[in-house]
């Protein structure tokens, strides 16, 4: 199985536990899409930590859509990331603390992933009409659109220091 898809219009209600119980019987998968934009919003108990664990056990995973929470208090320093994630779906999550989540995410992910922002991105191949009618605007969509773009800032820094370094064992 390469493809994990699920929508509903309440949230899933797994913890970060579960959810890696779940999905750590499916090493293979490219795509993890766990309704990630509930059109009933309630708090998730789903948290942004869980990405360095889907990171570890998920090494193909390349599109991860989920509702989690993103408010950013007190983050440990994510020491497994992504190698190939493309594309992260949140943008109903809630988040706060924009520059922390934006920091956490350019650890975790990898600086060519971008946040899917369905106001302007195309679905692609993935736009089913299913999945289309769960994903629309939510309050949290601008805070994402600001930790996308601190995101994106965080990333370029971190390039840049790669390169620094890179340029430094040469010499």
């Amino acid at each position: 199985l390469t493809v994990l898809v699920i929508t509903h219009e309440h949230p899933l209600l797994f913890s970060n536990q579960e959810l890696i119980a779940l999905v750590k019987t499916l090493p293979r998968l490219q795509e993890l899409v766990l309704n990630e934009a509930p059109i009933h919003r309630t708090p998730p108990r789903l948290t942004i930590e869980c990405l360095p664990l889907l990171a570890e056990v998920l090494p193909d995973l390349e599109w991860l859509g989920l509702y989690f929470d993103a408010m950013g208090k007190d983050l440990l320093t994510p020491s497994i990331r992504f190698l190939k994630l493309v594309v992260l779906s949140c943008n109903a999550s809630p988040v706060a603390n924009f520059h922390e989540v934006a920091e956490y995410l350019s650890i975790v992910m990898p600086s060519n992933c971008r946040i899917f922002d369905p106001e302007v991105d195309d679905m692609g191949d993935r736009g089913d009409s299913t999945h289309d009618a769960f994903v629309g605007p939510s309050s949290a969509a601008h805070g994402w659109v600001v930790v996308g773009e601190l995101f994106e800032m965080y990333s370029s820094i971190e390039i840049e220091e790669s390169k620094d370094e890179a340029m430094q064992g040469v010499v």
